[in-house]
């Protein structure tokens, strides 16, 4: 009897000794559970903060790019305006923007024109949509529109001084000179200047094209009339040029720079003009190009 009361007792407290333990383990698992759910939650928030930040500097940048690449006003925009008599009925696109016209509006009159539209009289201009009123008074004076088969003429313009091209040499002329040329203003020579002095000179008159914005008919009316009396062209040390000074040319950039620097690096230098075309970026065209600005002194 004595036996089977003690055996009741040791099953008791194996009973409660089990139960603390499940209880135990039972309450640590809880607390597991809610430190992983608390970590689960904590990050579920952090992405959410970081992805609301992100969100935030995206609109604010597509806010500001919204904001540069906003269209320019008649008032904003900049660009060189060359006054001359025009038939709205065959000018090029490029004549239409020369005369200070936005291109969007150049190409609508071309398309206009295209779709067998016809200006009968100096006023039918206006009917453009995309023509501004300003820009419309601004050109009237010096529309004439020709008779089928017939070219357009007239007396000048009030205020209107004529150019007339003739004989330049396009490595010595300064912007005052360039601006003496038919359809080159003020913005133009000095744009021409500016590129002749980061080459180092003009080789081939076929340069000229690569002024930004020059028309092509401005061009072709230059051709002509263009010379080059001396065609020696300043040239670059590939062995004691910067990056920077490397860069600086319109023939090579930043990125031609970098690597012309990174070889000379591995090399020590450049024994002669040959070893360039082992510089990646350097194909067949871009060194006859650039070898002629070039030196390996």
């Amino acid at each position: 009897m004595f036996i089977k009361n003690v055996n009741k007792k040791k099953m008791k407290l194996g009973n409660r000794a089990f139960y603390i333990v499940m209880s135990i383990s039972g309450l640590l698992a809880c607390i597991l559970l809610g430190w992983l759910r608390y970590r689960q939650y904590h990050t579920h928030a952090e992405v959410l903060f970081e992805q609301f930040d992100i969100y935030n500097n995206d609109s604010l940048l597509l806010s500001e790019n919204l904001q540069v690449r906003k269209p320019p006003g008649d008032a904003e925009r900049k660009q060189e305006v060359s006054y001359f008599y025009f038939d709205p009925n065959t000018a090029t696109a490029e004549e239409l923007i020369s005369l200070g016209l936005a291109p969007r509006v150049a190409h609508t009159i071309v398309r206009y024109r295209d779709k067998g539209g016809r200006f009968y009289q100096p006023q039918d201009f206006k009917k453009i949509y995309t023509l501004s009123e300003k820009d419309y008074q601004r050109l009237l004076p010096y529309i004439r529109i020709a008779s089928p088969g017939q070219r357009a003429s007239s007396p000048e313009a009030p205020g209107y001084t004529p150019k007339t091209n003739h004989p330049i040499d396009i490595n010595a002329a300064d912007a005052a000179v360039w601006m003496l040329q038919k359809g080159i203003g003020a913005a133009f020579a000095g744009r021409i200047v500016a590129y002749r002095e980061k080459l180092g000179g003009f080789l081939y008159k076929e340069q000229l094209r690569e002024v930004y914005g020059l028309p092509d008919s401005t061009y072709q009316a230059l051709l002509p009339h263009m010379f080059i009396s001396d065609s020696t062209v300043r040239k670059i040390n590939v062995n004691t040029a910067t990056e920077e000074m490397l860069a600086a040319h319109p023939y090579i950039g930043r990125r031609m720079a970098a690597a012309i620097i990174r070889l000379r690096t591995d090399l020590g230098r450049y024994s002669k003009m040959e070893d360039l075309r082992m510089v990646p970026l350097i194909n067949e065209e871009n060194y006859r190009k650039i070898a002629q600005y070039l030196t390996a002194e």
